[in-house]
């Protein structure tokens, strides 16, 4: 079985990619073992908003027409700053016909999304998956979602949106309980 050694120089704590369980690395050289050819070892930093497609696509053509989910890792304040602007698109034959630029925040309570909008790409946001708490409820617009969920386990929870990027919304989470504390987590 393939082994790969990832160095960490600075203890800090991240999510996996794959499980959502959270880790606190102990500043050394980690050793993933028991992977297959395929697996890459990924993980989030806590603090991040990481927007991705809810599906993989074997092409660009076909993978723009996948809806979006949105990661949101909590940081120990509960928030997750602006760490990424989302650009997309319509280009036809290299000529960039419209764009729209979308930002997202959480300031522990309220996540957002912002945005210029010039262009539609004709998906959604379908959800928003945030690690590393305990809700008790959420909102979205205003309006009570009903049909989230919560994985005791990992502290995943999922909000289903199904926003258009093209508009501006913003998810409220009642009574928040941040569970990313130092020493909480494993640690590796």
């Amino acid at each position: 079985m393939p082994q790969v050694t990832k160095r960490f120089s600075q203890k800090d704590i991240f999510f996996d990619w794959y499980t959502h369980a959270l880790l606190q690395w102990q500043g050394a050289n980690i050793l993933f073992e028991n992977l297959e050819w395929g697996d890459i070892p990924l993980h989030y930093r806590v603090g991040v908003i990481a927007p991705r497609r809810v599906n993989s696509a074997m092409t660009t053509t076909d993978l723009r027409i996948e809806d979006f989910e949105i990661v949101v890792d909590l940081g120990g304040d509960g928030t997750a700053q602006e760490s990424f602007t989302l650009a997309m698109e319509s280009v036809s034959y290299f000529v960039q016909k419209s764009t729209t630029f979308v930002e997202f925040s959480l300031d522990g309570k309220i996540f957002s999304m912002e945005g210029a909008n010039g262009y539609d790409p004709g998906v959604k946001v379908a959800r928003i998956i945030f690690l590393g708490g305990t809700p008790h409820g959420c909102s979205v617009d205003g309006l009570n979602v009903g049909e989230w969920s919560h994985d005791t386990n990992t502290g995943e929870f999922v909000v289903p949106v199904g926003k258009s990027p093209t508009g501006d919304f913003s998810v409220s989470i009642n009574n928040w309980e941040i569970e990313i504390v130092i020493g909480s987590c494993n640690k590796l």
